[in-house]
């Protein structure tokens, strides 16, 4: 189904934006907590934009659950 694959895509950008968080508080250089953040943003954005306007309550719900700190809202 288009539906299953869809949430799967947002899960798995979720997993990665939790994934990069997590190297983002453990990085110890100025260039790699650049590339980090660079990084972090890209994601947030592609959420963004996989996201409608009307389901976004529910893109944060899932973004607590994964433990994500998303700025997109």
């Amino acid at each position: 189904m288009k539906d299953d694959r869809y949430i799967q895509a947002i899960e798995e950008v979720l997993r990665q934006m939790a994934e990069l968080e997590r190297h983002l508080s453990e990085a110890s250089g100025e260039g790699e907590r650049q590339r980090l953040t660079r990084a972090l943003r890209l994601r947030e954005k592609r959420l963004e934009r996989m996201t409608p306007f009307q389901f976004r309550l529910q893109l944060r719900n899932l973004c607590l659950k994964a433990g994500v700190q998303g700025n997109f809202l």
